[in-house]
């Protein structure tokens, strides 16, 4: 969650009613869409950070599912649940939509996914780029972020070119 401090009282507030949170990598991306119509929600640029998540006391019904994924490792058997963690092997990059806009098109490597929320049932324009190589290999950072960039370059002409609503 964003917080905000006001540069004029210099109160901390959690909401900021005229600024939208958003990553500097597709900040473009997402004022262009908002100037046309298309209300965003939330969305994330993507962030490179690999390693693991860690879920804590999940139920025990999930422990045989879990014992199938090759990226999850088993880390404590309870009586009643269960912790494990699973490594990042991708990075995610969204953009959620107040509404169920209808898009000629999308980015290439995009995907359109309904969705619902307590605030909205909207839309999510969604990508990732992965870690590995089709061998498993860890790529390069470099590389991934070259990948990532070009996923924003994608998402900012994309935005550029449709249809005020």
């Amino acid at each position: 969650m964003d917080f905000y401090i006001s540069k004029k009282d210099f109160k901390v507030y959690k909401d900021c009613p005229d600024y939208i949170p958003v990553d500097a990598e597709i900040a473009e991306t997402i004022a262009k869409l908002n100037e046309l119509g298309y209300e965003t929600y939330a969305c994330c640029a993507g962030h490179y950070n690999p390693g693991y998540c860690i879920y804590n006391n999940v139920d025990l019904k999930d422990l045989n599912k879990c014992k199938k994924d090759k990226y999850i490792t088993i880390l404590d058997v309870k009586e009643n649940s269960f912790d494990y963690k699973i490594e990042r092997t991708k990075i995610h990059i969204y953009i959620a939509f107040k509404e169920k806009y209808k898009f000629d098109s999308i980015p290439d490597g995009f995907t359109l996914e309904e969705f619902e929320s307590t605030n909205y049932d909207g839309l999510s324009l969604n990508s990732s780029v992965d870690y590995y190589d089709e061998f498993g290999k860890l790529k390069n950072m470099f590389d991934t972020f070259r990948e990532l960039e070009h996923k924003h370059k994608l998402l900012e002409t994309w935005a550029k070119n449709l249809p005020k609503i």
